[in-house]
């Protein structure tokens, strides 16, 4: 595979702390694998000493699958990749059993005892109502957001706008109800995890001699609490690689901290900065209105979408008046085009439902 010399530098970055700054279509994920690829056959690195971290586990099962149709002679490669999520559980199983405690996930809905279950029980008990499903997904996030920016309860509610009547109190029993009997939800997982190793020496010593390269994939979408994760897991190596475009970050709602990104060179004197500007996936009509649209934003780094593709069907913007007349418009567009070539994207499902 022929590689653009943005991304050859990119690749061949070994040691210490670097920030890829990839606009979309860039090959990200190339980059990676190809970097994963060179430290291994040419650096000597044995596979089981890098971890690869990415955003889902969807994306973590592509990459890898990915890394080992590329470079088949590693098929059997103990290289890892994973999201945060699974890593950190692994982290905890090891800590509970060490420590003789038995937590328990309660994110699978298939079980009676879940987090929905949970919260729409205290819920109703501190409101007298039931909750409705837009009310929880709003609770969720919100319960999400204060684990993922390391902040309080009351820091949460004097900052932001609360629309859950006793909020406090249903967070409160939510927490207390979990620790009192082991539970465990995915954010728990993150604050658990920075608690043993800040608390924990032999945690600590083990994880971070357990990987010599780190690499974070999707990192806009990195939460405070997981980039504290990481970059302690680093040290004092530091030899955390990450790819990301800071214009990309969708999830500020939950958590995600593009901030961390901003201030990459405050937190690494001695990172060093790679922009991958070229879009290999988008027509210049795409691309032109991106740039000037994301231009806006002046929180971000400087940098500037450009594409070799021919111009090719002019974009549509379209201005609608109600959430109503949206789905109509929706409908009529779809009528004219074949269903199996159309896709619609919203932020989550409950914006599916209409």
């Amino acid at each position: 595979m022929r590689l653009s010399d943005e991304q050859e530098k990119a690749i061949n970055h070994i040691n210490g702390p670097a920030l890829v700054l990839a606009v979309p279509g860039a090959g990200k994920t190339t980059v990676l694998i190809h970097r994963t690829n060179n430290l291994i056959e040419n650096h000597g690195v044995y596979p089981e000493r890098i971890l690869s971290i990415t955003f889902s586990k969807a994306s973590a099962i592509d990459m890898k699958n990915r890394f080992t149709n590329t470079f088949p002679d590693h098929s059997d490669s103990l290289v890892k990749f994973s999201t945060i999520h699974a890593f950190c559980y692994s982290l905890i199983k090891e800590y509970s059993f060490l420590n003789k405690i038995q937590y328990t996930l309660i994110e699978d809905t298939k079980n009676k005892l879940n987090k929905y279950n949970l919260l729409k029980q205290i819920y109703s008990e501190a409101n007298n109502e039931y909750i409705t499903e837009e009310k929880l997904d709003s609770l969720l996030n919100a319960i999400g957001y204060i684990k993922n920016m390391m902040i309080t309860p009351d820091e949460y509610v004097k900052y932001n706008k609360v629309d859950i009547s006793n909020f406090m109190d249903i967070y409160k029993k939510y927490e207390f109800f979990k620790r009192k009997n082991n539970l465990l939800d995915f954010d728990d997982m993150l604050t658990i995890s920075l608690d043993v190793l800040t608390g924990n020496k032999y945690m600590l010593h083990k994880y971070r001699n357990k990987f010599d390269y780190y690499q974070l994939d999707e990192g806009q979408d990195t939460s405070k609490i997981q980039l504290a994760i990481i970059n302690m897991l680093a040290s004092p190596k530091n030899n955390i690689f990450i790819v990301a475009d800071d214009d990309q970050s969708i999830y500020g709602f939950r958590g995600a901290y593009p901030k961390g990104l901003l201030n990459f060179t405050k937190e690494y004197k001695n990172g060093k900065l790679y922009y991958m500007e070229h879009n290999y996936r988008s027509t210049k009509n795409i691309v032109s209105i991106c740039n000037n649209f994301i231009k806006t934003n002046k929180l971000r780094y400087n940098k500037e979408i450009i594409t070799n593709n021919d111009f090719l069907e002019p974009i549509d913007i379209v201005r609608v008046k109600s959430m109503k007349d949206q789905y109509k418009f929706i409908l009529e567009d779809l009528k004219k085009h074949d269903l199996a070539n159309s896709c619609i994207l919203y932020r989550n499902n409950l914006s599916a439902i209409g």
